[in-house]
């Protein structure tokens, strides 16, 4: 099994249905799979992440606003900008991978909090604010306290932005468009370095 077969899997099996944010914190995999609907990048997140899981690969949920919308917010936007990655562990190192475009980073660093993937109006990429194994374990129930994290972390990011690493030097690819995918064990041997 590999992350290319799972993305592919769920672009033909799935059909995207925007909520706005609706269902953040309230949607189980189950009920996913279920209506075979995907309302946006946390549902996109949630079933790549549980598959990978299935299959013996810890993974991270990454929750992170946008830096432009951080920086715009609130004299020059109010519309809410974020999007939630996965950070997996693969052949002894974390990657990072965007469950729902495609795009991954191999020589990802977990500890910096900026995410250089560019995706629509986020031309400078995002910034993580929350991790854990789903939206509920790191404290998100619902839209509204999503869209609270991203206004705090609006105020973090403007006052430390130029304190950040920001990394240039990762190697941004797209799984989509690769001849050859990122291959991933069935079982992997992972060490207790893989737990963070």
């Amino acid at each position: 099994m590999d992350i290319k077969t799972i993305l592919n899997w769920k672009n033909k099996n799935f059909h995207t249905v925007p909520a706005g944010g609706k269902y953040v914190g309230k949607i189980t995999v189950n009920e996913i799979i279920q209506k075979k609907q995907l309302s946006g990048c946390h549902d996109h997140a949630l079933l790549v992440g549980s598959i990978l899981r299935k299959y013996g690969f810890p993974v991270v949920m990454v929750d992170a606003t946008g830096i432009q919308f951080s920086l715009d917010y609130p004299k020059k936007t109010k519309s809410f900008s974020g999007h939630v990655f996965l950070e997996v562990y693969i052949d002894d190192k974390w990657i990072l991978l965007d469950p729902t475009s495609g795009k991954y980073i191999t020589n990802y660093n977990p500890f910096n909090p900026i995410i250089p993937i560019k995706l629509g109006q986020e031309y400078k990429g995002y910034y993580v604010m929350l991790k854990g194994l789903d939206p509920d374990d790191y404290g998100i129930n619902n839209i509204q306290q999503l869209i609270n994290k991203q206004i705090e972390y609006s105020n973090i990011i403007k006052n430390s932005i130029d304190s950040v690493s920001y990394p240039n030097h990762y190697a941004i690819s797209n799984l989509c468009d690769l001849q050859n995918s990122i291959c991933v064990r069935l079982s992997p041997g992972y060490t207790n370095n893989s737990q963070r």
